[in-house]
């Protein structure tokens, strides 16, 4: 078995990916998963040209067997990115980073009200750890890039607003439903955070 420090892994990447070619067409999502191994190798080791030329190829057959919207296109086009930052790129970088961010968005816009806290939670999580690194971005490149930064100060407002809203639903479905158990578990919550608020606003001599 290949570990993933062993010297001859990126010849075992190559030789799956060649098997997975000539099994699947040249546009299958497992021919893009095979390269995103490859291209992840490259970008463990900061080859970051060789890592963004596959990463490429990911993409273009991703964008045809999946859409542009979907999670592993979005998610190729910001190692994309990320590796073109790498490479002083910068305004190549930008445009894929917004691409991938602003998608990643218009599908919290489209499913974030109607899926469930579980669904919002691991969607989130998906999504900060790229709001972070586009961020990161924004804040090395902006002073060259003012619109970068722009950028950034609007999709914090969008992230915000996103979850205000969500909350704001969860607490009207909550308070308008006939389910007196889940609205009297609700009530009991406010109160408790309405309390640890006060207690942490009050001086330490108050709390004594």
């Amino acid at each position: 078995r290949v570990q993933k420090n062993d010297p001859e892994v990126l010849s075992f990447l190559s030789k799956v990916t060649e098997k997975v070619k000539k099994r699947y067409s040249d546009n299958h999502p497992l021919l893009a998963k095979a390269l995103t191994n490859k291209g992840d190798y490259y970008l463990d080791r900061k080859s970051y040209t060789e890592a963004r030329d596959i990463y490429i190829q990911v993409a273009a057959i991703q964008l045809k067997a999946l859409g542009e919207k979907h999670k592993d296109y979005l998610n190729t086009l910001m190692k994309v990115a990320v590796c073109e930052w790498h490479l002083h790129d910068n305004e190549n970088a930008a445009a894929h980073f917004n691409k991938a961010i602003r998608n990643y968005l218009s599908l919290a816009d489209a499913f974030f009200l109607s899926i469930s806290e579980a669904e919002k939670s691991t969607f989130w999580r998906t999504l900060k750890p790229n709001i972070d690194t586009y961020f990161a971005f924004a804040i090395e490149t902006g002073l060259a890039n003012p619109a970068v930064l722009k950028e950034a100060y609007n999709l914090q407002l969008k992230t915000k607003g996103i979850l205000i809203n969500s909350t704001k639903q969860t607490k009207n479905i909550i308070l308008n439903s006939g389910d007196t158990v889940s609205r009297r578990l609700y009530n009991e919550w406010l109160s408790l955070k309405n309390t640890i608020s006060i207690y942490y606003s009050s001086p330490i001599e108050d709390l004594k």
